[in-house]
């Protein structure tokens, strides 16, 4: 007598002996035994277990031998029970879970959900079929079967029975071997309170946003994000990089996910241009050093009409517009006693070679006839805030041969050229205009050296006036052509 453990619960007529054709289904084909029987194992609850008479020759691919002299090593139907992720569930609306099985020597195997109890419902996200062929359920690797499981009750929980069912083998008597388990879900929640909440961070141009609001009694189901610039976002904890700086009004939305109350936080977002520009050590008593004045400033303008506006400090193009900008305008910074100003401009294409050019092409920087509160020094550098003199530091320093002027006072003047030797600029190439107030004479590249304030008493709360005049020059109306 030969016997075969099968690791599941018989479908039908569990304990009776049934004789019948005995047909084993391998990877390899089938192995059918003329005459068998099959009863449930009384040592192992759960388990079949399949008795051959001696002296049976079976046949088929799939037999170790034609005699039965050698029992085949295979059981019928699935190798091990069906195994739930969870088998408690929180109430509310597809609620994921997973369940496993591993078939062997099945001709097939079905799956599927049926509620016991309560009102909510479950389904498979793949279907019922798991496999239909000897073939597809002979594998090493158990069967994943991802379901969802809805139960919007607010007061009564839900069961449910999970079956997969094996046809195991064929014959006058087909063997079919069945594993269920049972799932409970809670009933759901009817919601809870959010209150929406975040802090950030900036790296130059980018903020990175940690939501941190709460939802008492409930959870909160959805985010939306609204960074300020026409951009928005639904994830939990976003990151965002601006375009320009600026003040931006964030805001956040959460949603509770059972009652779909809302709560909206808003907070104001600064992020700037992050600066490579050197600090410079100061001389001068109560500033320990010269840093670059940057991001968004309030400016006034003067062009007939006296007003303000809130710009980049950093970018010539905000201030005056594409360079070389709007002339005749005078703009007032309030530049702080410990800053410099470095606007980037960038020289367009074919500018100082154009055919239709002023001859001489120049343009020119200099203070307001009125209104200066201090000295102030200029120059135009490749790097951001080089005040180095490109006479004493030829090798190292990036400002612009004959672009280096000091302590200028009202009318100061610092003019550059399209051609000779002084101060010329060319097509395509960055430049930044320096401003400081302060004698930049001891000034090294990189940085180095020292500055001394040349602030005086007219210089209240900590800045200096500074009325910087676009103009004069002859590229007032030139378009390079």
């Amino acid at each position: 007598m030969h016997r075969f453990a099968v690791s599941l619960f018989l479908f039908a007529m569990l304990g009776i002996a049934q004789a019948q054709t005995i047909k084993l289904n391998t990877a390899n084909g089938s192995c059918i035994y003329p005459t068998g029987t099959v009863t449930s194992d009384p040592a192992t609850p759960g388990q079949l277990v399949a008795t051959v008479p001696s002296g049976q020759t079976p046949s088929g691919a799939g037999c170790a031998s034609t005699t039965t002299s050698t029992s085949p090593s295979v059981v019928f139907g699935p190798a091990s029970p069906l195994t739930a992720t969870a088998s408690s569930l929180p109430g509310g609306t597809a609620v994921a879970d997973s369940f496993t099985v591993l078939p062997l020597n099945a001709v097939s195997c079905t799956a599927a959900i049926a509620t016991a109890s309560g009102t909510g419902t479950g389904s498979l996200t793949n279907g019922s079929s798991i496999c239909a062929t000897p073939t597809a359920c002979a594998r090493q690797t158990p069967f994943s079967l991802p379901a969802t499981f809805t139960n919007t009750s607010t007061t009564t929980s839900s069961t449910y029975d999970v079956t997969v069912t094996c046809t195991a083998a064929v014959g006058a008597l087909p063997l079919t071997t069945a594993s269920t388990v049972t799932v409970t879900q809670a009933a759901a929640s009817s919601g809870g309170t959010p209150v929406a909440n975040f802090t950030f961070t900036t790296t130059g141009l980018t903020a990175t946003f940690t939501d941190t609001s709460t939802d008492t009694g409930g959870t909160i189901g959805t985010h939306a994000w609204n960074f300020g610039d026409s951009t928005t976002s639904a994830i939990a904890n976003p990151s965002h990089t601006y375009a320009a700086a600026g003040t931006f009004s964030v805001v956040e939305t959460v949603t509770d996910s059972a009652n779909g109350t809302q709560s909206t936080k808003t907070q104001s977002v600064t992020v700037t241009i992050a600066s490579s520009c050197p600090v410079i050590t100061s001389t001068t008593t109560g500033i320990a050093h010269f840093s670059q004045w940057a991001g968004p400033q309030k400016v006034y303008v003067d062009s007939g009409i006296f007003t303000s506006k809130t710009v980049d400090v950093g970018s010539f193009d905000a201030i005056y517009g594409t360079w070389p900008g709007q002339y005749g305008v005078i703009d007032y910074f309030l530049l702080p006693t410990s800053n410099y100003l470095s606007m980037k401009f960038t020289v367009p294409a074919n500018y100082m070679t154009a055919a239709n050019k002023p001859n001489p092409l120049y343009g020119a920087y200099e203070s307001g006839e009125t209104g200066n509160k201090a000295n102030y020094s200029i120059t135009i550098s490749t790097t951001c805030g080089d005040f180095s003199n490109p006479a004493t530091y030829s090798s190292t320093s990036t400002v612009v041969p004959g672009c280096w002027k000091n302590k200028l006072a009202t009318k100061g003047l610092l003019q550059w050229n399209a051609t000779g030797s002084t101060c010329v600029l060319q097509n395509t190439k960055t430049y930044y205009l320096n401003f400081i107030n302060a004698d930049i004479s001891l000034v090294q590249p990189n940085g180095g050296g020292t500055a001394a304030s040349t602030k005086t008493s007219g210089c209240t709360n900590g800045s200096c006036e500074l009325p910087l005049y676009n103009g004069p020059g002859s590229w007032s109306k030139y378009t390079p052509q």
